[in-house]
């Protein structure tokens, strides 16, 4: 993980040689239950870098004063911290503005806060988050793609997705006057190929670096067939199907 991210900060220095933090800009809580795969990466980044990044974020915990930096326990270590308040839609799937949009608003009204502290660099994960930080300077970027498919064109809005075109298009062009450092995409060369094919090989292709999904091993590892339904209070001799959703 650190060998991938490290060009965010440039290949003859390491993060903790830097005096400041890189500023993690993400919409759910790490410290939370991930809700997806953007919450587990963040926890991800958290784990392998610590007090070396700095987070702001959506938050739930009502004792952290929104719009604040603050020092925020995450497992041993402090992170410095700036809580943007609870998250917008509340347990709606399908809330009356999409999540997105108030994600954007969100980050884009404490942006002058979040500014308010010194950064070696910006590592954001979703188009959102880059839209609203687009309009101040970063010493460096590091992007990460979660897909390389327009999340617009699979919106819970049907009205949405005919907008996927021009999404995209604007999401690029966000990208190339960024200049990212480095672009991390969860595909294979296939799948990166389309989309330099598909967006007319606007961006650089050597800001993309392969990254594939991550696992907790601490969560997840193999153990006996057996052993695990006894664990798990589960017949030996039953079939079991599993369903895991999109890996």
């Amino acid at each position: 993980l650190e060998y991938c991210i490290m060009s965010l900060i440039g290949q003859d220095t390491k993060m903790s040689d830097r005096e400041n933090p890189v500023l993690l800009l993400t919409e759910g809580d790490p410290w939370g239950a991930p809700t997806g795969g953007q919450t587990t990466f963040a926890k991800h980044l958290l784990t392998a870098f610590g007090p070396r990044l700095a987070v702001s974020s959506c938050c739930e915990d009502k004792s952290l004063t929104v719009g604040q930096w603050t020092q925020r326990p995450f497992r041993d270590v402090s992170v410095w911290f700036l809580s943007r308040g609870a998250a917008g839609g509340g347990k709606d799937t399908r809330p009356l503005v999409p999540a997105r949009v108030s994600a954007y608003f969100n980050a884009r009204r404490f942006m002058a806060r979040i500014r308010q502290k010194e950064f070696s660099g910006l590592l954001t994960d979703s188009p959102e988050m880059l839209f609203a930080a687009s309009g101040c300077r970063w010493e460096s970027v590091c992007y990460s793609f979660a897909g390389l498919n327009s999340p617009v064109t699979v919106s819970r809005y049907p009205w949405a997705r005919f907008m996927g075109g021009f999404f995209e298009k604007r999401h690029v062009s966000c990208l190339r006057r960024m200049k990212p450092d480095a672009i991390v995409a969860a595909a294979d060369d296939a799948a990166i190929e389309e989309f330099h094919r598909r967006t007319n090989h606007v961006l650089d292709r050597s800001w993309f670096h392969k990254f594939p999904t991550r696992v907790d091993t601490d969560l997840f590892f193999p153990v006996e067939p057996k052993e695990a339904r006894r664990g798990l209070g589960l017949p030996l001799d039953a079939q079991i199907f599993v369903v895991t959703g999109r890996l």
